[in-house]
């Protein structure tokens, strides 16, 4: 049970890492840039 509850944390940080990856990668794509907020894993709009 324990194991099953660490592979999940370990696939959740994944997850999360890759998730803000995608959104810096899309980012750099645009032309504009917003500023990301690290704490909540939103960009705040100017």
């Amino acid at each position: 049970m324990e194991l099953q509850q660490h592979l999940l944390a370990i696939s959740c940080m994944f997850v999360l890492d890759f998730h803000e990856a995608f959104i810096m990668s899309t980012a750099s794509q645009t032309s504009f840039k917003l500023p990301y907020n690290h704490h909540y894993h939103t960009y705040i709009p100017i």
